[in-house]
């Protein structure tokens, strides 16, 4: 049986169904031999019947604006991932509706620009959670917002995890309680306030390059989330081997703030380092959370796999004469 006429059963299936009986979830994954009609209007017929959960993995094709409008105005729809799929066009006007949209997955999907992404991320107003890996822009360059566009957000965002952010504007995400971002570049991006944000999970994967000016920004993500308690951050591995040449004379630019972050007077809770290797900017950022923060109960340090008991050793000897109110673990 080939694509087309699978297409076509499935969808004499569908309407045979009585109409009254919902499909709560609909997933379809597309091959390299197809009608684009027929699945196109096999997935429509699954959206109008009132469908919950809608996962597409498209293989690197085109989302049609037909099917696009039927999902921005589908009324039952509450999960929706798409996987290697391009979205071409504008972002359908649509008026009076709301989507209820909950969750939001976008795996390997590629935008025109990066107002269309924008757009398309707010006809979500209710999201809660937001996946995105691999999403991409072309022509890629790099986004500064508008001061207009800075107020817009996803107003019940309750988690994000972004694998790469330089597509996605972190404004959208200022009212997140829980954030997981992968740094995969060495630009230096504005930061929102993160007015309800209380766990951060930052990946440093810099491909092998220096940024001592990561530590500085990871200050100012510090500075814009009042409300954190814990904080998580993992330094980059590459191909299972520890990035980072012996450059400390380059990261040797700390200085402490003249004020402390909020977050740090009253609200952090736990620390948790991974793939510590005791490099001076590493240091001296884990020196500074210890001595600032007043609420810290624990700070754990996991340390890079390829350290030898030694260097450990030593690196605990320096973290522990640190004025501290919390309990140190290194591990």
């Amino acid at each position: 049986m080939n694509e087309t006429t699978l297409c076509s059963h499935v969808y004499s299936i569908m309407l045979s169904r009585d109409n009254t009986l919902p499909i709560r979830s609909f997933r379809f994954k597309c091959c390299a031999a197809y009608q684009p009609n027929e699945i196109t209007k096999l997935i429509i017929a699954a959206i109008q019947r009132r469908t919950e959960t809608l996962e597409l993995n498209m293989l690197s094709n085109f989302l049609d604006m037909k099917l696009a409008s039927n999902i921005f105005t589908c009324m039952t729809l509450t999960v929706l991932k798409l996987k290697h799929l391009t979205i071409l066009g504008d972002i359908p006007q649509i008026n009076n509706t709301i989507s209820l949209l909950k969750t939001l997955h976008l795996d390997s999907v590629t935008f025109n620009t990066h107002k269309q992404i924008i757009d398309f991320l707010l006809f979500f107003p209710i999201l809660e959670e937001l996946q995105t890996n691999k999403v991409k822009v072309f022509p890629l360059r790099e986004f500064v917002p508008k001061t207009a566009d800075k107020i817009k957000c996803l107003p019940n965002l309750v988690t994000a995890k972004l694998s790469d952010n330089k597509p996605i504007p972190l404004f959208l995400l200022s009212r997140a309680r829980s954030l997981s971002i992968t740094l995969t570049w060495t630009h230096y991006f504005q930061v929102p306030i993160f007015y309800n944000l209380t766990q951060m999970e930052l990946f440093s994967n810099l491909e092998g390059k220096s940024w001592p000016k990561k530590w500085m920004w990871m200050l100012e993500m510090l500075q814009h989330t009042p409300k954190l308690q814990h904080l998580i951050i993992h330094e980059e591995i590459e191909n299972g081997i520890e990035n980072g040449n012996d450059d400390d004379d380059d990261e040797d630019i700390w200085e402490d703030p003249k004020i402390v972050p909020e977050c740090l007077s009253s609200q952090l809770k736990t620390y948790l380092f991974k793939n510590y290797r005791g490099k001076k900017c590493e240091l001296q950022f884990a020196e500074y959370v210890m001595r600032s923060s007043k609420v810290l109960c624990n700070m754990i340090i996991h340390s890079a796999c390829s350290i030898d008991l030694n260097a450990k050793y030593r690196m605990l000897q320096k973290l522990s004469v640190c004025p501290r109110g919390c309990k140190l673990i290194f591990e």
